[in-house]
């Protein structure tokens, strides 16, 4: 059985109610926008626009992942909680991941912004990297933890 008849420009997966199961997110494209299928039983919208890109993380280490969606010609925005959209940066984004990458407990977002700018983190919740990660542009973005630390 499907879980939906239409096909996603995008899709991801975070537990964002905090109940111990994940949510399914999935972008439709223009005119349909981006729903959340909550529990595995309802659909709710999200947003009417369509993303450039989505990742999730738990940014404020609450126990619920926060949404991050680069909406073409807007920025990339945040929303928090489930609860309200916040836009974290006016640029439109080429790449976005989140990961936690420091000691602290929050996740860090993680952001191409393309050639000529680079690879910027917001981190900890609170504010941009002083300068750029790397200034240069990347094919694909990912985060992980390979060491244990």
């Amino acid at each position: 059985m499907p879980l939906h008849p239409f096909s996603a420009t995008h899709i991801t997966t975070a537990d964002i109610d905090n109940n111990g199961q994940d949510e399914v997110i999935v972008d439709f494209g223009p005119g349909i926008g981006i729903w959340v299928f909550f529990n595995n039983t309802t659909w709710q919208s999200l947003h009417p626009l369509t993303a450039g890109a989505i990742a999730t993380g738990d940014l404020d280490n609450n126990g619920e992942a926060d949404v991050l969606v680069h909406f073409p010609g807007f920025g990339l925005w945040v929303h928090r909680n489930g609860a309200n959209w916040e836009q974290l940066h006016f640029l439109s984004p080429e790449l976005i991941t989140t990961g936690n990458i420091d000691t602290e407990s929050e996740d860090e977002v993680i952001v191409d912004f393309g050639p000529g700018i680079g690879i910027w983190i917001f981190r900890n919740n609170t504010a941009w990297d002083g300068a750029a990660l790397l200034g240069v542009s990347a094919d694909h973005l990912g985060a992980a933890d390979i060491d244990g630390n």
